[in-house]
């Protein structure tokens, strides 16, 4: 079996978690996505069953800057913070949804949530591990 035969099997399973069906924000009266705002601003919270985003230890807001600058400042962000604690992390970096998930599978974070906004703004939540 020659490498390049192995090839869309390692890719597929890479990007399987792109694939999946994305959570949907709650939708407002009229109709609109609602927007998250402020310290305790609700994602979905059919993520596994519970709340996904009921307290939030720290936000880093992170818009604007790009890759690899999202990830390195959550790095160090988490760096300082207890184990459990919630971080979510505001970016409008289109590569911030593939490092981000990938940073928390190398450093041994929980990814609870990711969204895109209309904005095309990527919150994510993330548990310190």
């Amino acid at each position: 079996m020659s490498i390049a035969s192995g090839l869309p099997l390692l890719v597929t399973g890479i990007f399987s978690c792109l694939i999946e069906d994305p959570p949907t924000w709650p939708q407002a009266e009229d109709g609109r996505k609602a927007r998250a705002r402020g310290h305790h601003a609700s994602l979905p919270s059919h993520i596994g069953g519970e709340r996904a985003l009921d307290k939030v230890d720290l936000e880093l807001d992170l818009k604007g800057l790009k890759c690899p600058l999202p990830v390195l400042k959550t790095r160090k962000a988490i760096t300082g913070l207890k184990a459990g604690a919630r971080v979510r992390v505001l970016s409008t970096d289109p590569m911030s949804v593939i490092d981000i998930p990938h940073f928390c599978q190398e450093a041994g974070h929980k990814l609870i949530a990711r969204e895109t906004d209309e904005d095309e703004v990527h919150v994510f939540l993330l548990e310190r591990g």
